[in-house]
């Protein structure tokens, strides 16, 4: 579940969180890529997350933040994570965020299709 909120970060600021971590793997081929992999981990398991941006809409924001629980056993199960998941797409939010982001600078963020 956990994983699944970074997936779902990923595709709602179309960004890879670790892109920096493994551009530099790819230059470098040394220790400092798996230094880096470290101080990460060690920084998300202390409660660090990736801001969400505030043009997300709010019911997908709230559950980036449940599937990022610091414990793991007040994350969602999948089976509902789902449901929520069926839920947004079904609500006027996304269309919202398509228009906000359509004027800004990431159209498209949130579109299904």
């Amino acid at each position: 579940v956990f994983s699944f909120g970074l997936v779902m970060w990923e595709l709602v600021h179309q960004k890879l969180i670790m892109a920096t971590l493994i551009a530099k793997q790819m230059e470098e081929r040394d220790s400092v890529f798996e230094n880096e992999v470290l101080e990460f981990t060690k920084s998300v398991a202390a409660g660090y997350r990736p801001p969400i941006e505030e043009d997300v809409p709010p019911a997908l924001r709230a559950l980036i933040d449940k599937c990022w629980a610091q414990n793991a056993a007040d994350r969602p199960q999948m089976k509902v994570v789902a449901a929520e998941l069926e839920k947004i797409l079904a609500s006027p939010e996304l269309v919202t965020c398509d228009a906000l982001r359509a004027k800004a600078r990431n159209p498209g963020c949130c579109t299904v299709s």
